[in-house]
């Protein structure tokens, strides 16, 4: 027993040796299930977000119960960063004129958790403000002013022929130095991310954008995923095929036409299966009164069986 317990202190100076000398690349906030909640790309009128919808969306997660079966995440995506003119990264005033921390205070207020989009570029996809050579004082910002709690870090064209990996690391070890447990999801799908994904965040892409389409998208997305399975780590890493897509016959979805509710059933399953993160597409405004307008999706996004498979 002494000598076993020997043996293992002196591998475990060794790994700290090791540590100290290389660095650690690993993201080390914490998380180790999936997330779930709601997202703002298919949830809001297409390249349109405001306050009036962020948090429109966080009421309707809590009102409609949705929050208390872990939908807890309401996240920002693009077309809404702008820059003062001292450079700070801040919302689109006309689109949030009380400002990104009011937000993120409010949406904080109702227990649930803050989620921005940026880019691991000069300018996002949809050609607003994004962080490259800027992650330092932009993760700053998300951590202590705007306090957000996840962070989807895309790849889009404006990123100065600069790899990948070194663009997502320097965002990765920013967050790390805030201090403050931000979740890291990487995007900008390639073949060889989920190599070097587990090494500096939470999640990332395991295949392309998702529509609603069941062969030519969601399927073609698991098989994607298949493909990377071996990188992911459960409890501490994640691939991520893309949000959930709901029946396109949900009163006021922006899926035309959409999925059927068997194929968003089944999308449902297979998320939950490869405890990939469950991430809502409804139409903000149909959150709070899911339950009594569509149950049927209702009952199958807050199944505790399933999502006790996604959480394990």
């Amino acid at each position: 027993y002494r000598r076993s317990s020997t043996i293992m202190w002196v591998v475990a100076a060794m790994a700290a040796v090791v540590a100290a000398v290389c660095g650690v690349d690993a993201l080390d906030n914490g998380f180790t299930t999936p997330p779930m909640g709601w997202s703002a790309l298919y949830g809001a009128p297409f390249q349109s977000v405001s306050e009036t919808i962020v948090l429109g969306a966080g009421q309707g997660l809590v009102e409609g119960g949705l929050a208390a079966h872990g939908y807890e995440y309401v996240n920002l995506d693009d077309w809404y960063a702008d820059r003062t003119p001292q450079g700070e990264i801040i919302g689109d005033p006309k689109v949030f004129p009380r400002g990104i921390p009011f937000v993120s205070s409010e949406l904080h207020k109702l227990g649930l958790k803050f989620g921005v989009y940026s880019a691991a570029s000069q300018r996002t996809c949809g050609n607003w403000s994004a962080s490259e050579f800027r992650e330092d004082a932009d993760a700053k910002t998300f951590a202590h002013v705007w306090e957000i709690d996840y962070l989807k870090y895309d790849s889009c064209l404006y990123n100065n022929g600069v790899a990948s990996r070194a663009r997502y690391m320097a965002m990765s070890r920013a967050l790390n130095r805030t201090g403050r447990p931000i979740r890291y999801s990487v995007e900008g799908w390639n073949p060889t991310q989920g190599n070097w994904g587990p090494e500096l965040a939470n999640m990332w892409r395991s295949g392309n954008d998702i529509w609603p389409r069941w062969d030519a998208c969601v399927l073609r997305n698991v098989y994607e995923n298949n493909l990377a399975a071996p990188y992911q780590r459960v409890g501490q890493a994640f691939n991520d095929p893309d949000m959930l897509q709901p029946p396109g016959n949900i009163p006021g979805t922006t899926a035309t036409p959409g999925l059927t509710f068997d194929e968003s059933q089944s999308q449902f399953v297979l998320w939950s299966i490869m405890k990939a993160p469950l991430i809502l597409g409804l139409h903000w405004d149909q959150l709070a009164n899911l339950s009594s307008s569509f149950p049927d999706y209702y009952n199958l996004i807050i199944n505790p069986e399933l999502i006790a498979i996604n959480q394990d």
